[in-house]
């Protein structure tokens, strides 16, 4: 159970250098095509694209990141009143629930991703194949 644990860890550790290269990155290229478009009057043909390129990513791995840590939003009304041998089957069972669910996602994710239609899409401006920019939808679901 170590072994996972620390496995985990360095996964999110990773993912938080992922994280913090596409966020920066995004700024930086929002950044200079703001100020090319109202001082130069020009503008990058593939900077919107990236951009919304990256925003799938810092979504979907910030998602996967904030789940590990239960730190997405939820409810919690009534949690307080309930006796805890109940609130411990509710919980359990949301739990298998969601791991059901995650595990369907993922797996339709990855057949959607790595499908014969993106596989031959190409980004217009960018040039990067649309699989590689779906392909993070799959590696969330699979790390959540």
């Amino acid at each position: 159970m170590k072994t996972f644990t620390k496995l985990l860890d360095i996964t999110e550790k990773i993912i938080k250098v992922i994280l913090f290269a596409a966020l920066a990155g995004l700024c930086a290229v929002a950044f200079v095509e703001v100020v090319r478009r109202y001082l130069f009057k020009k503008s990058f043909m593939w900077a919107d694209e990236l951009c919304r390129d990256l925003l799938i990513w810092i979504t979907f791995l910030g998602a996967a990141l904030l789940f590990r840590k239960r730190r997405l939003v939820h409810f919690d009304f009534g949690h307080d009143r309930l006796p805890p041998q109940v609130l411990a089957t509710i919980t359990l069972a949301s739990h298998c629930i969601a791991m059901i669910m995650l595990g369907y996602l993922s797996v339709r994710a990855y057949g959607f991703a790595f499908s014969k239609v993106l596989l031959r899409q190409i980004s217009v401006t960018t040039g990067i194949s649309m699989s590689v920019i779906y392909s993070v939808v799959p590696i969330a679901f699979t790390l959540e």
